[in-house]
């Protein structure tokens, strides 16, 4: 109970303070870090886990490093999260922890946005060699983390390299979906008709046992659902999701596509919330946004908006220059100035 529980924390506690020096401090250390975490006070189990990493590589240490990363990755503390990994991923390459470390961490990169270094980080745990079940899972993340940098072909030539790997129907049933993702996605107009049918079969077999993929994964379900005119399964999928705590490069997507959702099916006032906070908070996703209110507003015939969007987002580092110049040539053939509408048309940036 929480009475002995906390009896033998006392415990623990004044065997430390009696014996500072003592080289069973460390066991007593990663004991109490156990009853707290066990106590459901995380802040200070991960605390105490994170010291026993400062002055030593131990195995004892790298498990805590591992620990203090769970519980880190429980608070949604992702910066925490990646640097406690470290410590397994570089520190310990023999460590029996390492393969499954490297997973979390690509997982962790993922949330954080950062696509192209989860790849690097799950490809090492995609190529080890000692233990295959946890090889194949690495090989789905890689894919994901591939598909989630725009990068298709990559996915689908990760996926075919390790296709033997895929033993588990789980495993098996995801790599099909993001096979499927990956060949829809570089295909052409034609060849998009045959890949629906490969494309809808995959969604089914994984919709039921998605969980595990994480909210990147459920991302990348919901656009499939959508690619496969699914969007009702989509929009409950990605509602059921914004419900849990999600990271915010993930969340940013799945909003994306509920408002394309909302707008669709009339319900502009919606759309028009969800695009608006998106774009006023100046995130990763809020070039998309805007990009969205814009074209709304010449649909609305109110091209002074959308000029106004234009001239904002222009001066953001991400934002596509041929996209926004073409959006703000319409705006202003639509207000009636020729000559700047052909400026925008002919590459150059008429706004200040």
């Amino acid at each position: 109970g929480s009475q002995s529980m906390e009896t033998c924390r006392r415990v623990l506690a004044s065997t430390m303070a009696a014996f500072p020096n003592s080289r069973p401090v460390e066991s007593v250390t990663y004991a109490l870090a156990q009853l707290a975490a066990a106590d459901e006070r995380l802040e200070e189990s991960a605390q105490l886990f994170t010291s026993l990493t400062r002055c030593s590589s131990s195995p004892l240490a790298i498990r805590a490093a591992f620990n203090a990363a769970l519980l880190y990755r429980a608070q949604d503390d992702l910066g925490r999260t990646c640097q406690s990994l470290e410590m397994v991923v570089y520190g310990a390459p023999g460590n029996e922890l390492h393969t499954r470390a490297l997973i979390f961490y690509g997982q962790t990169l993922i949330d954080r946005g950062e696509f192209r270094e989860a790849a690097f980080q799950l490809k090492r745990a995609a190529n080890s060699r000692h233990l295959p079940d946890e090889q194949a899972r690495a090989t789905v993340f890689l894919a994901i983390a591939q598909l989630l940098d725009q990068k298709p072909a990559d996915a689908a030539e990760s996926l075919f390299s390790h296709r033997f790997q895929f033993q588990q129907q789980s495993v098996r049933n995801a790599a099909a979906l993001l096979t499927s993702i990956a060949r829809w996605r570089t295909a052409d107009n034609a060849a998009k008709l045959r890949e629906a049918a490969f494309l809808f079969r995959a969604i089914v077999a994984v919709d039921e046992d998605s969980d595990w993929l994480g909210s990147a994964g459920q991302l990348l379900l919901g656009q499939a659902m959508r690619d496969a005119d699914l969007e009702d399964r989509m929009a409950e999928l990605f509602l059921d999701a914004l419900q849990s705590r999600i990271p915010q490069v993930i969340q940013g997507q799945m909003k994306l596509a509920m408002a394309d959702y909302w707008y669709r099916r009339q319900r502009v006032s919606e759309a028009k919330e969800i695009w608006s906070a998106i774009y006023s908070a100046g995130g990763t996703d809020s070039v998309a946004a805007g990009i969205r209110m814009g074209e709304v507003a010449l649909e609305e015939h109110r091209p002074e908006i959308c000029i106004e969007i234009c001239r904002t987002l222009q001066h953001h580092d991400d934002s596509p220059r041929t996209v926004l110049l073409k959006l703000s040539g319409l705006a202003h053939e639509m207000a009636g100035r020729p000559v700047l509408a052909a400026q925008c048309y002919a590459g150059q940036w008429p706004l200040p």
